[in-house]
C-alpha cells in the first residue's frame, strides 16, 4: 500500500500586499505619527521659543504643542524676563495660517486666539509698563528679515484676567473677551468689558510697540465693591463697606520725561468709610463724636495725576452729622499726604448768609467765627498726623463748604 502524499499548501494570495503593510504603510505611520506628534511639536516649540529668546527680552516657555495642516496650538505657554520673572502665561494660543504650512511658499498668520491669558500690567518708576520694556528689540538681535511674518490686523483674547498696578491703582480686572487691534506702532483696544473689584468696568486705550513708548488708559468702574478694593490690603482690616463708581485717564507722551499724566473722579454713596484712617484721623483731633450709623451718605473726589502726585481739587464727605471739605496732594514716591478739610461744626446759617456768597472778606470772617478751625492732614494715607489750624483765608474746601451750605449742586 502506497503512503499518502499529504496535500499541498496553497501559496499564500497576494504577498506582496503583505509586504506593502509591513514594510510600506506601518512604517510611514509610524513615522507619520512620530513627525505629527513628536518631531513637530517639538521643532515648534523649540523654534518659536528660541525665535522670540532672540529677538526680545523675554523668555517664552511651551509645554505642548499640536501642529495641523493650517494651524499651529500651543499650551501652557508663560512669558518671563531674563530673571524669570513671570509676566504672562496663557493656558492656549491657537495660531492660523492662510495656506498648509508644509507646502510651497511662505504662510502668514490669518489668526491669533488666545485663551484665558492671565497677565500682569506694572507701570515703572520711568514712566513705561514693564511690557513695553519686555518686548523690545535688544541691540544683539538678529537682523530683520526683509519679508517678516506679521500678526494680523487683530487678535482676540478669550477669557482673559488683567492684573492693573500702577501707584493709582492696583486692581484686577477679569473675564475679558476682545479683540486687539495690531497697529504699527501700538497695540490697541477699545471699550473692553470686565468684571473688577466686584463690580463692571469698561477698559480702552494702548500700549506702544516696536519702540514706541506712549501708552494710554481709561477705565470706566461702575458698583464696586468698596470691602472688595482694601482686601489684602492694610485698610481690611477697617471693616469698610459701600459701593464705588470712577474713572480714571492715563497716559504718556513718548518723550523721555517720567511719569504719566491723567485726571478722574470717584463717587460713593451710602458708604461706610468713617474708620478710613484719613477721616477718622480729622473727626478725631476736632474731638468729634461720629455719625450715629458711621454712614457717609455722600462722597464725592475730583484728582488729576501729575508726574509725582495725586492733586485732589476737590474731596467732600457729607454724612448725617458732620460733613467735610478738601483738597490737596498725595505724593507718589513717599506716599506723604498734604491735605486740608473743613468740618461743618454749625447747624443753621446765621441770617444775612446768602448775601456773602462772593465777598471774599465776609465770607473769611463768617469761616473764622463760626467755623474756628481747619484739619491740615500729613503723614501717610494709613498712618495720617493731623494738626488743627485756624481759618486765615477763605481756601477752595471752604468755598465749597459754603456752595453746598447754600444749596449749591456741586458738579460732577
Amino acid at each position: 500500500m502506497s503512503p499518502e502524499v499529504p496535500a499541498s499548501v496553497p501559496s499564500p494570495r497576494h504577498p506582496w500586499r503583505r509586504r506593502i503593510l509591513l514594510f510600506g504603510v506601518l512604517p510611514l505611520c509610524i513615522l507619520v505619527v512620530s513627525v505629527k506628534w513628536g518631531l513637530a511639536p517639538w521643532f515648534v516649540r523649540r523654534h518659536i521659543s528660541k525665535w522670540v529668546a532672540q529677538r526680545t527680552y523675554a523668555h517664552l516657555d511651551i509645554k505642548w504643542a499640536s501642529v495641523g495642516w493650517h494651524e499651529i496650538r500651543l499650551y501652557g505657554v508663560s512669558l518671563s524676563d531674563r530673571a524669570g520673572r513671570v509676566h504672562g502665561t496663557a493656558d492656549k494660543v491657537v495660531v492660523g495660517f492662510d495656506r498648509p504650512i508644509v507646502g510651497a511658499g511662505k504662510p502668514a498668520i490669518e489668526s491669533l486666539r488666545i485663551y484665558r491669558p492671565d497677565v500682569t500690567l506694572t507701570l515703572e518708576p520711568d514712566g513705561h509698563f514693564d511690557i513695553q520694556g519686555l518686548l523690545k528689540r535688544p541691540p544683539e538681535a538678529p537682523p530683520r528679515s526683509p519679508n517678516p511674518m506679521r500678526l494680523p490686523p487683530t487678535f482676540d483674547i478669550e477669557g482673559g484676567l488683567l492684573h492693573f498696578n500702577t501707584p493709582y491703582l492696583m486692581t484686577s480686572f477679569g473675564t475679558i473677551d476682545a479683540p486687539i487691534h495690531v497697529l504699527a506702532d501700538r497695540y490697541e483696544w477699545k471699550i473692553v468689558e470686565a468684571r473688577a473689584m466686584g463690580g463692571r468696568a469698561s477698559l480702552s486705550g494702548f500700549i506702544g510697540r516696536n519702540g514706541e513708548k506712549s501708552w494710554s488708559v481709561q477705565i470706566n468702574v461702575a458698583d464696586a465693591s468698596i470691602r472688595e478694593m482694601s482686601r489684602g490690603t492694610k485698610l481690611e482690616s477697617k471693616n469698610l463697606e459701600g459701593r464705588l463708581n470712577g474713572f480714571l485717564s492715563l497716559g504718556r507722551g513718548g518723550g523721555e520725561g517720567k511719569g504719566a499724566i491723567g485726571a478722574g473722579w470717584i463717587d460713593i454713596d451710602e458708604g461706610k468709610l468713617i474708620e478710613l484712617p484719613v477721616l477718622l484721623s480729622v473727626f478725631n483731633v476736632l474731638r468729634l463724636s461720629l455719625p450715629g450709623d458711621s454712614l457717609v451718605k455722600s462722597c464725592r473726589t475730583d484728582f488729576r495725576v501729575l508726574d509725582d502726585r495725586l492733586h485732589f481739587d476737590r474731596f467732600y464727605v457729607l454724612t448725617a452729622g458732620i460733613c467735610l471739605f478738601g483738597d490737596g496732594d498725595i505724593f507718589l514716591a513717599s506716599q506723604d499726604l498734604d491735605l486740608n478739610f473743613m468740618p461743618r461744626l454749625i447747624g443753621e446759617l446765621p441770617v444775612g448768609i446768602e448775601d456773602v456768597r462772593d465777598a471774599i472778606h465776609p465770607v473769611t470772617d463768617f469761616l473764622s467765627k463760626n467755623l474756628l478751625v481747619s484739619v491740615a492732614v500729613k503723614g501717610t494715607w494709613t498712618e495720617p498726623k493731623p494738626v488743627p489750624l485756624p481759618v486765615p483765608v477763605a481756601t477752595k474746601p471752604a468755598l465749597d463748604l459754603l456752595d453746598w451750605m447754600l444749596g449749591e449742586v456741586i458738579e460732577k
